[in-house]
């Protein structure tokens, strides 16, 4: 079974690694949800919810250190940071989810629905410059929220040049979501959970875990106002977070638990969306989510039918939690 050891224990807890993400996280989402419902009579800058989406990292590094010391560190980054794993990965990590939301596009335009074409592009770094600090596309009220200093910063830099925004874009694309969020998910939780369960169980286990964790401010703002929209937010973020995982799952299992190509793939999928989002005017950000997710939903099928639930590899290696 991938993820088992030589002596069949596992070190650490994904019942503890799961709290302490939830808590590091929530000790930033909970307030800037307060103040925006109008609980808390102070201002929490965009910063602070930023900052703690860390929670999921953080609380891997420390479990890892706490088990291993400092030699267990270096050898969980070592793992996870290989990238000798083969060139196909990193091409099937960066371009699957673009391929998919090309194929909507020809969907589409077969129904004889205007789709973005390459004119679109030329209006993509004012709506970024527009749109950057209002939480991101998964946000439900993009309003731009005022910053305590370093999200402001960076939105004055993106306004003097294209070049600072594309770097500014690339940067979030790899730090919020592949850094931020991999060490601890694929990191950490899968190789635990696949000591005892199939690399399927795992992943949807994760999947359902991430997609709970993955509600951010958006939940508890509602949850505050007495929206029972609330509780429709986790169910839509967790249709896509389940085949994510087996697809991260999968590519982690495949290059013997290396977290380059999930990290990628991460990656590919955040900005994949937020580009549509910024360049497709007048179709809807939850739409142009779902049609992704039905893509995701497929590719993971023909992964789990290919390769098998118990692995979802056709090369087992072990993967030393």
């Amino acid at each position: 079974m991938i993820g088992e050891t030589v002596s069949g224990k596992v070190p650490g807890s994904v019942t503890a690694f799961y709290a302490l993400a939830l808590g590091l996280s929530w000790a930033g989402w909970i307030p800037f949800a307060a103040a925006r419902a109008g609980i808390l009579p102070i201002r929490v800058p965009i910063d602070v919810p930023i900052l703690t989406q860390f929670g999921p990292t953080v609380a891997a590094f420390l479990l890892v250190a706490r088990a291993g010391g400092l030699a267990g560190l270096r050898h969980f980054l070592a793992r996870s940071c290989r990238w000798k794993v083969g060139f196909r990965w990193y091409v099937i990590a960066l371009l699957l989810t673009p391929a998919i939301a090309v194929a909507w596009q020809f969907v589409h335009r077969a129904l004889g629905y205007d789709v973005p074409g390459w004119s679109d592009l030329t209006g993509i770094y004012p709506a970024y410059v527009e749109a950057f600090g209002g939480g991101g596309p998964y946000a439900l009220d993009k309003t731009i929220q005022p910053s305590a200093g370093p999200i402001a910063y960076l939105q004055d830099l993106i306004a003097r040049s294209p070049i600072w925004a594309l770097a500014n874009f690339l940067m979030f694309a790899i730090v919020a979501g592949p850094v931020s969020e991999e060490f601890g998910w694929r990191g950490y939780a899968l190789p635990r959970l696949q000591v005892d369960r199939t690399a399927l169980k795992s992943a949807v286990s994760v999947g359902l875990l991430w997609g709970f964790w993955h509600t951010g401010p958006d939940f508890w703002r509602l949850l505050f106002e007495g929206n029972v929209r609330a509780f429709l937010y986790p169910i839509a973020i967790t249709m896509g977070t389940v085949p994510l995982s087996v697809l991260f799952a999968w590519m982690f299992n495949q290059t013997g638990g290396s977290l380059l190509p999930p990290m990628l793939f991460h990656a590919s999928f955040n900005s994949t969306v937020y580009v549509l989002t910024l360049i497709w005017v007048g179709h809807p950000p939850l739409l142009t989510g779902g049609e992704l997710v039905v893509g995701l939903w497929v590719a993971a099928t023909v992964v789990v039918v290919q390769n098998g639930a118990a692995t979802l590899t056709r090369h087992p290696t072990v993967v030393t939690p």
